[in-house]
């Protein structure tokens, strides 16, 4: 399978890769910095330097893949949420997304899969009661935005491609994600809640978010959305409790609300807020989690 990738040089594009050579996939990457991507992905694959929210040459080669796989958006904690930044955070993921569908149209031969992401953003910044594929869209911006990625990924079906959306949850991993920013301040003894803690996270373990993607890949019977959570979610406050046992570290300096809205801004409202969300549709399909405990993932990630 010959599989094109946006947004390779992220921390679940560069699993994915790794995962789709080790199996003998070829892989065309569209990078901005191709030196960096080389740097990070190695000559194992090809590479198409470009800016994917940019119309380009870089469009033929969608014709040229089996499948490809939509992974860009600049990272949404970066800076606060401007009207500048929030146009940013849009551009990097609709804009490419619309032209990877137009891509596609254009295709004499075009691929016969289109796996793009998503985020259990879309449920809303404050779900406490389950939430399923077919829930309807929360309230906010990210809900919003995770809407209207998901709305243009699925015009590339006119196409009569396949086109699953994966919704992803918080990812646990050694090199990104929540981890990378919490473990710092467990590992100095001043780790705890983020305000009251009852807050869910629905999360997910890399290496089963990378196998749900090559599942995606696959199966040619999964379409739309599919929640890519660990079928056992955990509070705030259960999760802090967890990664300070796993640390051997106290776990008993919690974080105010107040404090955190003064540092982040509306940022605050995804840290504050939660989604209590249920892998539904992965369940239907028999997908294997080889990490469907929090305990679990965080002693294989940290321990």
């Amino acid at each position: 399978m010959r599989v094109l990738i946006t947004g390779a040089t992220g921390m679940i594009g560069r699993a994915l890769v790794q995962a789709l050579t080790e199996r003998k996939d070829r892989v065309v990457v569209v990078t901005r910095n191709r030196d960096r991507a080389e740097k990070l992905l190695g000559e194992a694959v090809e590479y198409q330097e470009a800016d994917p929210v940019y119309e380009g040459p870089w469009m033929d080669e969608v014709g040229r893949c089996d499948a490809v796989v939509h992974l860009a958006g600049q990272f949404l904690f970066a800076h606060r949420w401007t009207a500048a930044e929030k146009t940013q955070l849009r551009n990097s993921r609709i804009l490419s997304a619309l032209n990877l569908v137009e891509a596609i149209h254009q295709s004499k031969e075009p691929p016969k899969v289109f796996v793009s992401t998503s985020a259990i953003g879309y449920y809303g910044e404050d779900v406490p009661s389950d939430r399923q594929e077919d829930s309807p869209r929360g309230e906010g911006f990210l809900a919003q935005l995770c809407a209207d990625w998901e709305t243009v990924a699925q015009k590339a079906s006119k196409s009569g491609v396949r086109v699953p959306i994966v919704r992803v949850g918080v990812v646990l991993s050694k090199d990104g994600g929540i981890i990378e920013k919490l473990a710092p301040q467990f590992r100095w003894g001043l780790g705890g809640k983020i305000g009251n803690g009852k807050q869910w996270i629905s999360w997910i373990h890399r290496e089963d978010l990378v196998k749900v993607y090559l599942q995606c890949l696959d199966d040619e019977t999964l379409s739309g959305p599919i929640n890519a959570v660990a079928p056992h979610p955990v509070t705030n406050a259960e999760f802090c409790r967890l990664l300070a046992q796993t640390l051997h570290r106290p776990c008993w300096v919690p974080i105010p609300s107040l404090a955190l809205k003064a540092a982040l801004g509306e940022r605050a409202t995804a840290l504050l807020g939660g989604q209590q969300v249920s892998p539904e549709k992965l369940k239907e399909h028999e997908f294997s989690f080889q990490y469907p405990e929090c305990e679990s993932a965080l002693q294989d990630l940290l321990a």
